[in-house]
């Protein structure tokens, strides 16, 4: 049962809106991209974040947060405005810091016992135990801290509620608002055109222009809509640059990654390399590959697709490349529920409308003066070769600026980062560049010549389709805090470092 005394700190802490209702990705958007967590969860993680936020205040300690509970706490942390403002200035009236621990065994005890605290606290304060799924016991939540993290993780890295190859849901793609300063420098732009024939022939409207006027007109309208066009794209891309960053799975493993960017025959190659350098596959003179399942060993985090049907096939057995093809590849296990979900961005999934307004202004006014022209019985051949020529224009900024295009090299950067952090990098630097990358073994130019015949790996970030998609993904908040909160230690942030927790407020 809450103190009576505390209830209106409380009430505060239960009414303080995490959540910006303007944001494009709202902050539990975020959260769950990021932790690979399920809707339901997400809002229960924030719920119980509130909790502790409210058992720092009343603690004279201060409390220690779950993983869990704390990974809610580093996100809200990068919304500097929201948490030092919103939350504690206005809301808890004092700061609340996230204070680092030093490491160590005598550190790992502390916490354990502060840990086993700020739960004892909690059941007394709200009456009841604190769910086990976000406040694990104390040895177990210890042995989750402390477990030092790989790059990449195991193949299944789903969090409660989320199984491995169901996407995150996308949240609703934003609009531009046509009022706000990129909205009316887009407007004016658009508008010099227009400007110019008032000023030179005296008319507003292109449709009452002769043939020559407006085929001055056109081109000029043209290039203020590819300007317009392009601003747009710039300012759509920060938030798909954001919501980007947000969901890449720091977790995801290089088959995963390489079947994203390249598709199924660069990720099932990759694994294939990874599989004759663990000495479970041979490769002979006659391009066949040799099965020895009898030379695996366990492995704490194993990542390679292939394993699972390796280990159905008898030590000796024969294969060819084409039938590991056939018999051994499973999409769903090559397959990362967040790449998954970038995917789905970079297919355009989303509001379309906004992106096509530029379609529809320099077509809708080139069709609508050849059907006036013959209409009238005007010759409009000029104007026919005028419209063809600028399409290729258009299409070289659209596709210059393509979503599809940005989300790929975006992860493919996201990812090469993260290279150094392979005890091998030959296999995950084979998934990002191929045959080039085993060079230097005894089989590469035997295996160079298997894989290039069944490899139809173009990197999807060169693909210059036309993208028709217009969503945008704004951040919240992209901004990262680095010296406004400090983690080594407890619970897992990043790079094996952990948070101590916070300093007590006591009411």
């Amino acid at each position: 049962m809450i103190p009576q005394e505390h209830l209106p700190l409380w009430n505060k802490i239960q009414d303080f809106a995490i959540e910006d209702d303007t944001a494009t990705v709202k902050f539990s958007d975020k959260l769950a991209a990021a932790q690979h967590w399920s809707a339901p969860y997400t809002q229960r993680a924030i719920a119980e974040y509130r909790k502790f936020l409210f058992l720092c205040c009343i603690s004279e300690k201060g409390a220690a947060p779950s993983q869990t509970v704390d990974e809610v706490w580093h996100l809200h942390l990068t919304y500097t405005r929201s948490y030092w403002t919103g939350l504690c200035q206005q809301t808890l009236g004092r700061e609340i810091h996230h204070y680092p621990s030093t490491g160590g065994t005598q550190e790992d005890d502390k916490h354990r016992q502060w840990y086993k605290e700020t739960l004892q606290l909690y059941k007394s304060i709200f009456d009841t135990d604190p769910p086990a799924d976000i406040w694990p016991p104390p040895k177990e939540e210890m042995a989750t801290q402390v477990q030092p993290q790989k790059a990449p993780g195991p193949l299944s890295t789903a969090a409660p509620g989320l199984t491995p190859g169901t996407p995150i849901e996308l949240p609703e793609a934003p609009r531009l608002n046509w009022q706000s300063p990129t909205g009316i420098i887009i407007a004016l732009i658009m508008g010099l055109p227009f400007l110019f024939i008032w000023l030179q022939y005296g008319r507003l409207s292109p449709f009452s222009l002769s043939g020559p006027e407006f085929l001055i007109f056109f081109p000029l309208y043209t290039g203020a809509i590819i300007c317009a066009f392009v601003i747009y794209r710039l300012y759509i891309r920060k938030r798909e640059d954001a919501f980007t960053i947000a969901i890449f799975p720091q977790d995801a493993s290089p088959f995963q990654v390489a079947a994203f960017l390249y598709g199924k025959h660069r990720a099932l190659q990759a694994a294939i390399v990874d599989l004759l350098k663990r000495n479970l596959l041979e490769v002979d003179n006659d391009q066949h590959f040799i099965i020895r399942s009898n030379n695996y060993h366990a492995t704490a985090a194993e990542t390679n697709p292939l394993i699972p049907a390796l280990l159905q096939t008898p030590d000796g057995t024969v294969y060819n490349y084409k039938e590991i093809s056939v018999n051994w590849y499973d999409q769903d296990k090559f397959s990362h529920p967040a790449l998954d979900t970038l995917n789905q961005l970079a297919k355009g999934k989303g509001s379309r409308g906004q992106q096509s307004v530029f379609l529809l202004a320099f077509y809708g006014v080139g069709f609508a003066r050849i059907a006036q022209g013959l209409a009238n019985g005007r010759p409009v051949q000029l104007l026919l070769v005028q419209i063809v020529v600028l399409s290729l224009l258009f299409l070289i900024a659209w596709s210059a600026l393509s979503r599809r295009n940005f989300i790929y090299k975006k992860v493919n950067s996201l990812f090469s980062q993260n290279l150094q952090g392979f005890d091998d990098p030959l296999v995950p630097t084979f998934a990002m560049q191929g045959t080039s990358a085993i060079a230097g073994l005894t089989e590469g130019l035997l295996l160079a010549s298997i894989f290039d015949a069944y490899t139809p790996t173009t990197y999807r970030g060169n693909d210059n389709s036309w993208d028709s998609g217009s969503s945008s993904w704004d951040s919240g908040s992209a901004s990262s805090c680095s010296g406004g909160s400090s983690c080594s230690g407890g619970s897992s942030c990043g790079g094996g470092s952990s948070c101590g927790g916070c300093s007590g407020g006591g009411d």
